[in-house]
């Protein structure tokens, strides 16, 4: 007797061929999700282009705010109302999709936030279980700032996020503690960490055990911004070779 496959919606709206972290983490989960039974659905902005893998993609738009040379109360009132128009949207998307293929799970994947909330609307108005992804803190993300309006607004989405997740996922336990710590003890309960790692067979085993090359290779994934950037990195380099020259000639940068 085959065993019946999960059917999971994943809300993961940075997708491959994109080049961006977030692909590239998807693009190997969906794969390894496919081999371990998991019969995966995704929704996805459509500029990240088409991928290459035999599963239903629905592509959407991304939400864009009108634009003037001046934000007056009056536009951030009307962008309001646009936002919201914009997830009932998604909503009526994302609910024909879990209503003709019977799906049991949603996960969904921030950044952008856009599919957490989602998920979280979701999983409250039809009652599927849902799994919210938090790659980054949001209220309490450090290198974000927020207007006094606007962290009341964030800091309630974010309640309404883990409040209806069945599960929250963090990459490590600083980011579940500091996330967390706001909210009652039954719901840290739900929550879990699961810390970036790979997988063995995409690197070649060494052969008696001699390196491949006499160079390290420095490789970063992820987004650089003004605060956080690649400076103490290379600060710290620097202060190696300027104790010992021969270093400088160990690295491919």
């Amino acid at each position: 007797m085959t065993k019946e496959k999960i059917k999971l919606l994943c809300l993961s709206f940075w997708t491959p061929p994109l080049v961006r972290p977030q692909s590239i983490l998807i693009g190997k989960m969906i794969p390894e999700w496919i081999n371990q039974g998991i019969d995966p659905f995704v929704m996805t902005y459509d500029v990240c282009g088409d991928w290459n893998i035999d599963i239903t993609i629905l592509k959407i738009p991304q939400f864009e705010a009108s634009k003037f040379f001046k934000i007056t109360p009056l536009i951030s009132v009307l962008n309001l109302f646009k936002k919201q128009r914009y997830y009932r949207k998604l909503y009526k998307i994302a609910k024909g999709l879990i209503k003709k293929y019977d799906i049991k799970i949603i996960f969904s994947f921030a950044n952008p936030q856009e599919s957490n909330i989602l998920g979280a609307m979701l999983a409250k108005k039809l009652g599927v279980k849902f799994i919210s992804h938090f790659s980054d803190p949001w209220y309490d993300n450090s290198y974000k700032t927020f207007s006094k309006f606007g962290g009341k607004k964030v800091l309630a989405l974010e309640k309404f996020i883990i409040k209806n997740s069945d599960r929250v996922i963090f990459i490590n336990k600083t980011a579940q503690e500091l996330v967390m710590k706001k909210y009652p003890a039954d719901w840290f309960k739900k929550s879990l960490t699961i810390p970036h790692c790979y997988d063995l067979k995409d690197y070649p085993d060494t052969i008696n055990d001699k390196p491949l090359s006499d160079k390290f290779v420095l490789s970063y994934i992820g987004a650089f911004y003004k605060e956080r950037n690649p400076e103490p990195l290379f600060k710290a380099l620097k202060i190696i070779i300027d104790t010992d020259k021969n270093f400088s000639n160990c690295f491919n940068i």
